[in-house]
């Protein structure tokens, strides 16, 4: 009697760890091979005029528009930490991020984007440093909402926040205080007449830079939605 064949039984489970550990080492590698074209390319001009290079645009804190040119191999999270070293100090790395700007928009740049190489970006490509910023937001009847955060560039002025806000909360008018005592939400009404008003060319960055308590309150004058609006993602 003949004996019937058993297939054998394939395992379909997948191995998280190995492929993890796989895509770490391959992240090492290029991270090597990154840091040894680099100091070849220090010490041979020769070859560092033979590989491809793009510049980049950065504006610091205070505005300025610096250009540097950076190798197409090299990491972003290499440019990111050149660009923290040599142009924030320790103290303003604190209390700054670097992103890009898509459509007038503060976009924050991703893991996955630190590990793509210069080479993804077209040259002239721009970089930016930009702060989070808590706001209360309140209504023309004294009601207080927790606090919004929203991304400011540096010099934005009062003007170009209150832009950002509306597109937030949806809404046509708006005024904004600076709030420097130590009020909470519910304490709204007494906060926002004791805070200081604010012009339109005013900046809050300077605030940033000072360790005292502060807190930016929004009033929405004009409202063209329900009160929902305070429910935000």
């Amino acid at each position: 009697m003949a004996t019937a064949s058993v297939a054998p039984t394939i395992s379909k489970s997948f191995d998280y760890e190995k492929l993890a550990s796989h895509v770490k080492a391959i992240q090492n590698q290029m991270t090597e091979m990154t840091n040894n074209l680099a100091t070849r390319c220090k010490y041979d001009k020769t070859m560092q005029d033979q590989l491809k290079s793009r510049l980049f645009l950065f504006a610091d804190p205070s505005g300025n528009q610096i250009y540097e040119k950076f190798m197409d191999h090299q990491l972003l999270s290499q440019v990111i930490k050149y660009f923290a070293k040599n142009y924030l100090s320790q103290y303003l790395q604190k209390r700054m991020h670097i992103g890009t700007i898509v459509e007038d928009q503060i976009v924050p740049l991703k893991r996955a984007d630190l590990k793509s190489t210069v080479s993804k970006y077209p040259n002239g490509f721009q970089f930016v440093t930009y702060s989070e910023i808590n706001v209360w937001i309140g209504t023309s009847d004294e009601t207080w909402s927790c606090g919004l955060a929203i991304k400011i560039l540096p010099n934005d002025n009062i003007e170009k926040i209150k832009m950002r806000l509306k597109n937030r909360v949806q809404c046509t008018r708006i005024e904004l205080r600076l709030c420097t005592g130590n009020y909470n939400q519910y304490s709204g009404k007494l906060a926002w007449d004791d805070a200081k008003i604010l012009q339109s060319e005013d900046c809050i960055f300077p605030f940033q830079l000072n360790d005292n308590p502060y807190r930016l309150m929004a009033k929405i004058v004009e409202e063209t939605v329900s009160d929902q609006i305070f429910f935000f993602n």
